[in-house]
């Protein structure tokens, strides 16, 4: 059994080592291709790359140095990740830069992060140099194949977990994208928060399509699986875009315990998704399906459910929940189990005596 990850306590490489001592064989990470097949990374294999690409980072970054990750969604991100971890850099996820507006954001997190380094997946190496040209930059690029490496040690794990890990960027919904600094005290702090919050154990299974460069999906889907010790199912928000159905196909496949998308998804799913699929899920081994990351919608909560009840899902898995950047990821939701509780609020009655007026509640 894997043990639980303490708040403060172990960070995300003391996991990683730990896992790959004691359960070298578990998957720890399983990326689904849009055709269906499926690439798994076990724990010994995942301590191995990222032991292999720490050591090319060495030499070609000084601890402490920024270092901008830009891939595509896939196991090729989160060995990157980790190995910047290993090799005391300091990582920078970002989104691929595909579109004149993605160029525009990528030239801000240049501008704000100022890495020393790009980092990128070897089979894209043409498409990210022009990429950083249109952007204007011109730091080197490295696009080593983690898994063809030099075999090297996995570097012991920071000595101080108050030193920076990553640079996480905010969503940039309502401004500019701003770097926060989170260190692996604030990792190891907030896994622990999300694993109490929703109940985590070595027998969870997580299902994500969120991208991982963006907290939801870093912290929620790559981070808190490694430091509890369970599986997560990994695929691209394209391949959630172009066809949603895709999404709850997977959590039936894997039998997962465990997911969840920002409030427009459970949207697209209900116009979406016609009865013929419907038929097919199966939705009952879900204890949490959060929703965060936007608005939280009552309305969409009532009509995810009454379109997918007859799958086996429960009200008491829905789990509305709130988090930032700033804080890491999770600030509030739950208790799990609980399912959504909704009240109607007069504002005008809130706003003069700070006290709200309930006019009516459900799921109470």
């Amino acid at each position: 059994m894997a043990e639980p990850a303490q708040a403060g306590g172990a960070t995300l490489l003391h996991r990683l080592r730990h896992h790959a001592a004691h359960s070298p064989a578990r998957i720890a990470y399983t990326f689904l291709h849009e055709n269906g097949a499926a690439y798994d990374v076990c724990y010994a294999e995942l301590a191995a790359r990222v032991a292999a690409l720490a050591a090319r980072l060495a030499r070609q970054a000084a601890p402490g140095e920024r270092v901008l990750l830009l891939y595509p969604p896939g196991v090729d991100f989160v060995c990157a990740f980790f190995a910047c971890l290993a090799a005391g850099v300091v990582a920078v996820p970002a989104a691929p830069a595909h579109r004149r507006r993605d160029n525009e954001r990528l030239a801000a997190l240049l501008d704000d992060a100022r890495p020393a380094l790009v980092l990128g997946a070897a089979e894209g190496e043409e498409a990210l140099r022009a990429a950083l040209a249109r952007a204007g930059c011109g730091l080197p690029l490295l696009c080593p194949d983690s898994a063809r490496l030099a075999p090297a040690a996995l570097p012991p794990a920071p000595g101080a977990s108050d030193a920076l890990a990553f640079l996480q960027h905010t969503s940039g919904s309502t401004a500019q994208p701003k770097g926060v600094e989170i260190t692996h005290a604030n990792i190891a702090a907030n896994v622990a928060a999300i694993g109490q919050a929703f109940r985590f154990g070595p027998e969870t299974v997580m299902v994500s399509w969120l991208p991982p460069f963006h907290d939801m999906g870093l912290i929620g889907s790559v981070a808190a699986p490694l430091a509890q010790g369970f599986r997560s199912v990994l695929m691209s928000p394209g391949s959630f875009l172009r066809r949603p159905a895709l999404w709850l196909e997977t959590v039936t496949r894997y039998r997962a315990t465990s997911t969840g998308a920002p409030n427009f998804a459970w949207d697209l799913c209900v116009r979406r998704i016609g009865g013929a699929e419907v038929a097919g899920f199966d939705l009952a081994s879900l204890s949490v399906l959060y929703n965060g990351a936007e608005l939280v919608r009552a309305a969409s909560l009532e009509r995810f459910l009454a379109a997918f009840a007859r799958c086996g899902l429960r009200r008491g898995a829905v789990f509305p929940c709130y988090g930032m950047a700033e804080a890491t990821l999770l600030v509030a939701g739950g208790p799990q189990g609980r399912g959504p509780r909704i009240l109607e609020l007069d504002a005008a009655a809130l706003e003069p005596r700070h006290r709200f007026a309930g006019i009516g509640a459900a799921g109470a």
